[in-house]
């Protein structure tokens, strides 16, 4: 509350307008036959003093400008000359102009515009992408309010072709996160999680994002290894004058809020997203770790070592007792942000400056969860269904923390010279406790299992970048832009425990007998794992134009980058083992009454149950990641044909990725390569408003350090077991693209889309065996086509009633096949004659469909929308020896958002989300009938919020 209540004194007091209230008017200055920016352009008031020249990136700013009407001229070598009549501009008023200049002809005359302000960023957005060199798509901040997206994942949804798994993950034309690279403002980032290649999106509040664009097609100046799309996060930049805001909004869940959550016991600082050392490994334990001559006693130790018995009694209590989730009552929802920024004079020149900072707090439940193993057991002409091997009742239970700040400086230095330093932190925390109850008949159908998992995992990103943009006219006009960025992710999961027992029940008395059979399953245990991922990277870009030389629009780009990766894992694991301790049905006494030393009367000591530590070298691992890049490329608008452009050249990559496990034992995974990948990108414009696109260009995609390590993990008990795969190489990837597309208005667009791709040693994750070990592995070959539709209208053309009404909608149609190998199809048609030989890719969805229908009245600042957002069945897991593979099926999720402008700068929001309660749900299919392996409900969500903002 004291940083709210700073804030908010900070905003009362920091505003700069002066006491005449001046107005501004801004913008930005592009080549109408380009899209470039026009550096130099002479931009002033018709008969009036003021005016100022566009500087880096085509902005101009004119200030102190008293209100009233005006018409804006803007002048440029080689240009006809532009003037945008009747802009009015009020008191305190900051007014964006951009300006389209188009190259002179034989007359001379100016061109003359009606001023008409362009409210709807998306349009800007969609300027962008009718002028840029690849196929993209894009969100822009307005549009991610408008759908009430509380994060980058949520977000990315609303993109064409774009679907998130877990809320996290970006799936991009049905391809997963490995085909798919993110980015923060063009530099790459590290990821947090130990399994997947992909940064977790839910890391980036929308608070602190000013657009998400997808790139689809390759060009060389672009990083060769994504498939899908290539995601970049651009953060806030600068506003043309001050602007500060603050936010707090609650929510609710149908399923969650006011009811029974699981919960167990934290530190006092979960609430920040970090744990304060509570979970930490005792220090007692970790001083002996630390200590190469000294080791944790083996229960043997201590028989005729009193001094080890004691040891380990002390060791053995000094962990926390709890292995058991208690029950709470769940909270609401809540969310809290801010953003100031401002552009001010700094030794004659303009200094722009932007922070922000998000704090969110949520709570998600479900005490409905299914979660079954099925598999094909006996001979193959007598089986008619699958063998449910394990089948358990759910409940999970998590309290998950996100903030993030960002700060943003950027100067120019002259008019042709712009450096800018970008920080951006983002610091999350997750507590879970989960109960699940049911039968394996591994473990005996007359036994009924248990099992429990409390787990705190914290995750942290940091990215700190350098950038600047040179303009060298006295060189030939050529340009040079540069970056060097230091990033680093950190993942954390201090004390998992993992807490398995088993009853039966007695038939004549009816009460409970409960054991934990380590004959059959694991020990209750400990585990301590850590994950640091470091990546530097710099990336240095030159463009020189030939223009004069050729004869017509062409320039010439070349560039380097290299990046440098670096991952250390490490896994710290305790089981509790028994020695006389027995279990009586309650977890956390087991470990509490009896925990260490029980009986010291006899000779020797007798433990109830013990600390069992293990060599940590076994699943722990190193990783190195080198990649290093060099192209060239030429955007050539071919001669007598003006509005034929193409884009096109080669990039050369070499790729060297070690993982060594530090137990020395076990292989080393390395891959190490040099890939020339050539694309061309050629883009015929019939008119000012439509173009039509092809593009051709090969990508790789690489495995990712977890998929290389060497070790085995698991979620819970009776859940699948995680195997590396040394052996693994990359995949390379022939893309092809064939893009129509009409930018009717501005913010409007039609767009048809076709694409194929054909894949060579492709990455599956493949279910190996009855055991339930998952690996990935390369597959021969697979290919990907499809379709994408889009659609934005402004809906005004219907009459004066429907001026204020947008309707959106994209659809994407993909269908892909992998060839199965001949001795797994040989497997599987002996359980099913007919199957045929090929499958889907792992994760790629036959269809995704976005819809939104929004009312935006500017004038009495009300906003409405309806979205609607659906995926196609999507192959989940692959599995192995006939079993049929697991596929998610589709839930529609349909949301309402509202806003209301209540005072000139207070602001009311309303949303609901996932209003249909469609629910999570993973099944296989055989001989016609369903077999359901995972099923959770997500419920209802409602929020209410309130902003207030300045400027």
């Amino acid at each position: 509350m004291k940083l709210i209540v700073l804030f908010l004194v900070s905003i009362l007091s920091a505003t700069t307008l002066s006491a005449e209230e001046k107005a501004v008017i801004t913008g930005k200055v592009v080549s109408e036959a380009t899209g470039d920016a026009l550096i130099g352009a002479r931009v002033f008031l018709k008969d009036q003093k003021k005016g100022a020249i566009s500087k880096m990136g085509g902005k101009y700013r004119i200030k102190d400008i008293t209100p009233g009407t005006y018409t804006l001229v803007c002048t440029y070598v080689g240009y006809q000359q532009f003037e945008v009549a009747n802009i009015n501009v009020g008191p305190g008023e900051t007014k964006q102009i951009n300006i389209t200049m188009a190259t002179k002809v034989t007359t001379t005359d100016a061109v003359v515009v009606t001023a008409k302000a362009i409210k709807n960023n998306g349009a800007a957005l969609l300027k962008d992408r009718q002028k840029a060199t690849a196929m993209s798509d894009a969100i822009g901040s307005e549009e991610i309010s408008r759908g009430g997206s509380g994060d980058a994942g949520d977000a990315i949804k609303k993109v064409t072709g774009a679907t998130t798994v877990g809320g996290k993950y970006v799936y991009i034309r049905g391809l997963g996160d490995r085909y798919a690279s993110t980015q923060l403002n063009g530099a790459q980032l590290p990821s947090a999680d130990p399994d997947k290649r992909s940064v977790h999106l839910d890391l980036f509040p929308t608070n602190l994002i000013e657009n998400i664009v997808t790139t689809k097609t390759a060009t060389p100046d672009k990083p060769g290894d994504f498939t899908g799309g290539a995601v970049n996060i651009a953060t806030k930049s600068f506003p043309d004058k001050f602007r500060a805001s603050i936010s707090l909004s609650s929510s609710m869940n149908s399923q969650t809020t006011g009811k029974d959550m699981l919960t167990y016991g934290g530190s006092d600082t979960d609430w920040l997203g970090y744990d304060n050392g509570k979970r930490d490994i005792p220090a007692a334990v970790q001083e002996i770790i630390n200590n190469p001559n000294a080791a944790v006693p083996y229960l043997q130790d201590t028989w005729m070592d009193p001094e080890k018995a004691q040891l380990l009694n002390d060791l053995t209590k000094s962990f926390d007792t709890q292995m058991s989730p208690t029950t709470t009552t769940a909270p609401i929802d809540r969310s809290f942000s801010a953003n100031v920024g401002d552009q001010v004079e700094l030794f004659g020149s303009e200094l722009g400056y932007v922070a922000s900072f998000s704090y969110g707090r949520k709570f998600k439940s479900y005490d409905n969860g299914l979660n079954a193993f099925y598999s094909l057991s006996g001979s193959a002409e007598n089986v008619t269904s699958l063998t449910d091997d394990n089948k358990v009742t759910d409940k999970k239970s998590t309290d998950e923390v996100l903030w993030g700040a960002m700060g943003n400086l950027s100067y120019n230095l002259t008019q042709n010279n712009q450096i800018s330093v970008n920080y951006m932190y983002n610091q999350s925390g997750e507590s879970s406790a989960r109960y699940q109850e049911g039968y394996d008949r591994y473990y005996g159908l007359d036994r009924t299992y248990e099992t429990r998992v409390l787990s705190y995992v914290e995750r942290a990103m940091s990215s700190l970048q350098f950038s600047g943009k040179h303009n060298m006219p006295s060189v030939l006009g050529s340009k040079l832009d540069w970056q060097v960025s230091i990033s680093q992710n950190t993942q954390d999961e201090p004390d998992l425990r993992f807490f398995t027992n088993d009853y039966s029940i007695d038939e004549e008395t009816g009460e409970r007998r409960y054991d934990i059979d380590q004959s059959l399953y694991k020990y209750p245990s400990r585990y301590f794992r850590n994950l640091s991922e470091d990546l530097n990277s710099v990336n240095l870009n030159y463009e020189l134009p030939l223009e004069d030389w050729v004869g017509n629009a062409f320039k010439f780009k070349t560039g380097m980058a290299y990046t440098e990766k670096t991952r250390s894992f490490q896994e710290f694991r305790f089981d509790i083992a028994q020695d006389r301790a027995n279990y009586d049905g309650d977890a956390d006494n087991f470990f509490k009454n009896n925990a260490g030393i029980i009986d010291s009367s006899s000779k020797f000591p007798r433990f109830g149950n013990y600390i069992q530590y293990y060599d940590p070298t076994k699943s722990s691992y190193d990783g190195e990641q080198t990649i290093g890049a060099g192209y060239g490329m030429i955007d050539w608008t071919v001669p007598y044909v003006s509005n034929f452009r193409i884009i096109g050249g080669v990039r050369y990559e070499t790729t060297d990725i070690t993982v060594t496990s530090r137990d020395t034992l076990k292989a080393v995974g390395n891959l190490a390569e040099q890939d020339w990948l050539p694309s061309v990108n050629m883009v015929y414009g019939f008119n000012d408003k439509m173009n039509l696109r092809f593009a051709f260009g090969k990508t790789i995609a690489r495995p990712n350090f977890r998929e290389f390590a060497p070790y085995s993990s698991f979620e819970y008990v009776g859940g699948y077991i995680l195997l590396g795969n040394s052996d693994l190489q990359r995949t390379k990837i022939d893309n092809y693209d064939l893009r129509w597309e009409y930018f009717a208005n501005p913010g409007e667009i039609l767009a048809v889309s076709l694409f194929y791709k054909d894949f060579t040693n492709p990455i599956e994750r493949v279910i190996i065996n009855v055991n339930k070990e998952i690996q990935y592995q390369n597959v021969e070959t697979a290919s990907l086509y499809g379709a994408e539709f889009e659609f934005r209208k402004q809906l005004g053309f219907l009459g004066t009633w429907a001026n204020n009404l947008q309707l959106g909608t994209n659809v994407t149609l993909v269908q892909s096949k992998v060839d199965i190998s001949p001795e797994e199809l040989k497997v599987i048609q002996a359980y099913d004659p007919n199957a045929k030989g090929t499958r889907e890719l792992q994760g790629q969805s036959p269809f995704i469909v976005n819809f939104d229908f929004a009312y935006v009245n500017m004038e009495s600042g009300t906003e409405a929308s309806i979205n609607y957002n659906i995926f196609g069945k999507r192959l989940s897991e692959v599995t192995q020896q006939g079993t049929p593979d697991v596929y998610e099926y589709s839930r529609p999720d349909i949301g309402l958002v509202f806003s209301q402008k209540l005072l000139d700068n207070l602001k009311l929001k309303i949303s609901a989300k996932n209003i249909l309660d469609s629910e999570v749900k993973k099944a296989q299919e055989f001989k016609g009938q369903e077999y359901i392996t995972q099923q959770y409900s997500l419920g209802r969500s409602f929020s209410i919020g309130v902003s207030y903002s300045l400027d």
